[in-house]
């Protein structure tokens, strides 16, 4: 009986052994492309057939280190206000320092986001129905000078027919 544990133990420390492949760092910054500054934040995935293998974000400086078995990676890096970005085919060999840095591209066009936002606030909350006296529209104006400080309050709140808040 003793026998076959010993041969179980010798079998497990073998297939243990040839299974077990070491991990390496792959490391890196991510900046950005127009003013080089580090992006605090942004979303690393790392991917082998389309699988998903490890995920990590960065940090105040903008750099990030996962620990992956030695193959061939594709990175996505992703960052809200950029767009996605990924990098297909990154090679990750042992005993090797294995950096990848990422410069993202902002595509915003801050001139159209800021007319989007002033568009936005001229439109009403409510619109008056014309054949209604049921609903009040109320503009930008109305919400500062409203006591509450919350829309469902001031929308509620200030409509005729009902009283109370959230």
């Amino acid at each position: 009986m003793m026998k076959v544990w010993y041969i179980l133990l010798l079998g497990l420390m073998i297939s243990n052994y040839a299974g077990a492949q070491e991990e390496v760092i792959l490391k890196g910054k991510i900046l950005d492309e127009e003013t080089g500054e580090e992006l605090i934040g942004v979303n690393i995935v790392v991917y082998r057939n389309d699988h998903y293998i490890a995920g990590t974000s960065t940090d105040f400086d903008g750099n990030y280190e996962l620990k992956l078995v030695p193959g061939i990676y594709d990175v996505d890096v992703s960052y809200i206000g950029y767009p996605p970005n990924r990098v297909a085919g990154v090679v990750v060999i042992a005993d090797k320092e294995n950096i990848l840095n990422v410069k993202l591209n902002s595509l915003i066009d801050y001139d159209q986001l800021r007319f989007s936002i002033i568009r936005c606030i001229n439109v009403p909350i409510v619109d008056q129905d014309p054949g209604s006296n049921s609903l009040n529209e109320i503009d930008q104006w109305e919400i500062k000078r409203s006591p509450h400080k919350r829309v469902p309050a001031i929308t509620l709140g200030g409509s005729p027919g009902i009283t109370g808040g959230f």
